[in-house]
């Protein structure tokens, strides 16, 4: 029997025709010819991503960083710049007093706030303590507040409210002046000024409190008698007592009637001394004073060791 030629003969399960190759299998076929033929490259099928460094990102940060704060540090060097110049040039020292002009308050004399700035010739002015300096100056006679500014290069600017008095105060033998806050001000030696003199002030730099609740009174009694014109004839104003303020009115021939008004009603009170006091003086002629805390009744000091009340109503 004539045998087959090879080709003809049967293939195995494994290698029949049939079956069809996977397409990995063929890209890595196709490949691997091409390359075992003319030795080209094989593409990738899948591109790689490429990983930027880290150093490369911390870098790139911090160059976008700086670029971001450069003009924050051109700033800061110029600032420190100037700070140096400004303290540490001669040109911004305080040179003496004529470098500190002083405004308002003429009762108050200008060696006085010179001599304050005293330890400060010599000092660069932004050294200066302002704060410290305007409490100094408040605590002078006449002084109620203190502003001290600096102006460049090496000047000092004071300014000075003064404090407005409203009466006198007698202390002793001597005459003072007050202000509302109960501050006690020496007399100008050339000042003039029409004010009734207070009496029963609390004494003691401790009772300055006292003292403005005493000028008070005195001020809510003569704005109240004001509308009668008799704020102008107060001579004398005792505010011992808060209870009772007593004034002191000159009369025409000379004398002088001490006029009890208790704490309310003023007016209305002193238009009834005036309404009657012809009257008692003409009955009395020693009259002293004239108590009308009580109303409805007038009790007077005739001058005589004795007393008489007289009804009003």
């Amino acid at each position: 029997m004539p045998k087959r030629p090879a080709s003809d003969a049967p293939t195995r399960d494994d290698e029949s025709p049939s079956r069809a190759a996977a397409p990995e299998e063929l890209d890595a076929s196709s490949g691997a010819g091409a390359e075992d033929a003319g030795g080209g490259y094989r593409r990738r099928t899948r591109p790689v991503r490429v990983r930027q460094r880290r150093e490369a990102a911390i870098a790139a940060r911090l160059v976008r960083g700086l670029r971001i704060l450069w003009p924050l540090w051109a700033v800061l060097v110029v600032a420190w710049v100037i700070y140096q110049v400004a303290t540490t040039s001669p040109a911004f020292v305080l040179n003496g007093s004529r470098d500190i002009a002083v405004s308002g308050a003429p009762m108050v004399r200008r060696s006085a706030v010179r001599s304050i700035f005293a330890a400060d010739v010599g000092r660069n002015i932004y050294f200066i303590p302002l704060a410290a300096r305007e409490q100094a100056l408040e605590k002078l006679p006449w002084v109620r507040r203190a502003a001290v500014l600096r102006i460049w290069p090496d000047h000092l600017r004071v300014q000075l409210r003064q404090r407005k008095p409203v009466a006198f105060a007698r202390r002793g033998t001597h005459l003072m002046l007050i202000d509302t806050k109960g501050v006690l001000l020496p007399l100008p030696p050339r000042a003039q000024y029409q004010f009734p003199v207070l009496t029963g002030l609390k004494p003691g730099p401790g009772a300055r409190a006292d003292r403005q609740a005493q000028v008070a009174q005195f001020l809510a009694v003569e704005n109240a008698l004001a509308p009668a014109g008799v704020d102008a004839r107060i001579s004398e104003v005792n505010v011992a007592d808060p209870a009772d303020t007593v004034l002191s009115l000159p009369q025409r021939d000379g004398e002088t009637i001490r006029l009890e008004l208790g704490n309310q009603d003023y007016l209305a009170r002193y238009r009834l001394f005036a309404a009657h006091i012809a009257t008692w003086r003409s009955e009395y002629p020693n009259l002293r004073s004239v108590n009308l805390r009580y109303p409805g009744q007038a009790i007077l000091d005739s001058g005589q060791n004795g007393t008489a009340r007289k009804r009003t109503r």
